[in-house]
């Protein structure tokens, strides 16, 4: 939501105008999370203990299913009409974070069956997680503010796009070779 923010400050969109996405962000991410730490095995996420670790597996999947829940009931909340100025710009973004819902958990699930067969997991499967994973996220960071100025879309949705990927690599590097993350 950071990446979002700022972008809107470059490009001079009103915060309250892209605020659900904002909000939805963060929820999507802390929700991602909550799903990897399980997938993981991760007792800790940035040096504290795990939602999982403090509340179990099956009251994070109930929190976490929660959280997927109030995403999409803020995005319902917040729509505008078709025929309001932002409805283009609140549909494009929307259609992007259901793109990263869906994408991200098809990923969850890859990466879960790739875990088991480490001893086949070569650096092209890793480079296709990447690029599922958190890619679209921060893509959509990067794009929101573009779509509600409609300056820079592709430049910027290119942009987070590839911060993604590397960000997922230095993620996914730390999960498979079990180093300690830097927060």
């Amino acid at each position: 939501a950071y990446l979002m923010l700022q972008f809107a400050n470059v490009l001079k969109v009103d915060k309250k105008r892209i605020m659900p996405f904002v909000i939805v962000a963060d929820l999507m991410m802390a929700a991602a999370m909550n799903d990897d730490d399980i997938i993981d095995d991760s007792d800790e996420r940035c040096g504290k203990p795990s939602l999982w670790k403090i509340k179990g597996i099956n009251s994070t999947i109930m929190v976490t299913g929660y959280m997927y829940a109030l995403i999409f009931s803020i995005l319902k909340k917040y729509r505008p009409k078709a025929n309001e100025k932002d409805f283009s710009a609140y549909q494009k973004s929307e259609n992007l974070l259901l793109d990263y819902f869906r994408v991200m958990n098809v990923a969850q699930y890859k990466t879960t069956v790739s875990a088991q067969s480490l001893k086949s997991f070569t650096l092209n499967d890793l480079e296709n997680l990447a690029t599922q994973k958190a890619s679209l996220l921060f893509k959509f960071c990067s794009a929101v503010p573009a779509y509600f100025a409609d300056k820079s879309v592709k430049d910027l949705e290119e942009f987070g796009y590839q911060l993604g990927i590397v960000r997922q690599y230095v993620s996914d590097v730390h999960d498979f070779l079990e180093v300690p993350s830097e927060h």
